[in-house]
């Protein structure tokens, strides 16, 4: 049976399921929960530093969490030392900011601000240059062959293939498949049209197409 789902589609629900198959959202552990209560009695006024109690709360967020956090932030800046920093200051503000949580799930408000936190510094930054979106002559095609669904099953692969892609299509990849933001979000988070978006995404789908042929094909070379 030839499937008939448009390639865009296909392409995007094997991209969801290689990058996201981690983000499930999962119960709160009861440590956690505690932790969560000792720094809401901070409150949003920072008039004192942390008492041990609070800083060892704080502490045990960080071990629950540094490390989904990391990732989608090296994914989103594309520079793991840019992306510890923005950890860094999320943490140093999260007894402060803590009180706006409202007991859904904390590791995706935990996203949230780590996404808002990344995307303010790389806002600053476009601000400093201008983005110029490579167009290849390769991109001319549409058609997808069964190996680039079969490679973006491959989840190393396409962590190393999204790291590779020019940065402002990085960023609406991982807003739109790990963050699952809407176009019109995703607009809003990096000052364009929601149009612009849609457009990024597309050319964001081709080059991983290449980018994941070329990776199969090394690899098999190497094996040869």
């Amino acid at each position: 049976m030839i499937d008939s789902t448009p390639t865009t589609s296909r392409t995007r629900n094997s991209a969801n399921r290689g990058i996201a198959a981690g983000n499930q959202t999962q119960p709160v552990a009861a440590h956690v929960v505690h932790a969560i209560a000792i720094l809401r009695g901070l409150g949003r006024s920072r008039t004192r530093p942390l008492s041990d109690i609070e800083a060892e709360a704080l502490a045990v967020i960080y071990r629950s969490y540094a490390g989904m956090l990391l990732s989608v932030l090296r994914r989103l800046l594309g520079d793991g030392t840019s992306a510890e920093d923005v950890l860094h200051d999320l943490f140093c503000r999260l007894p402060w900011a803590i009180s706006q949580y409202r007991d859904n799930s904390f590791g995706g408000w935990l996203r949230q601000l780590a996404v808002r936190a990344a995307l303010s510094q790389m806002r600053a930054a476009r601000r400093r240059r201008e983005f110029v979106i490579p167009e290849p002559d390769f991109l001319i095609t549409d058609r997808v062959s069964e190996i680039d669904f079969h490679a973006l099953e491959d989840h190393e692969l396409l962590a190393r293939a999204i790291a590779r892609l020019p940065e402002p299509l990085r960023q609406v990849v991982v807003l739109r498949v790990i963050m699952d933001f809407s176009h019109q979000q995703i607009g809003e988070a990096l000052e364009i049209s929601a149009t612009a978006s849609e457009v990024r995404m597309c050319r964001a789908l081709k080059h991983l197409r290449f980018l994941m042929r070329e990776a199969i094909q090394d690899r098999a070379a190497g094996h040869a």
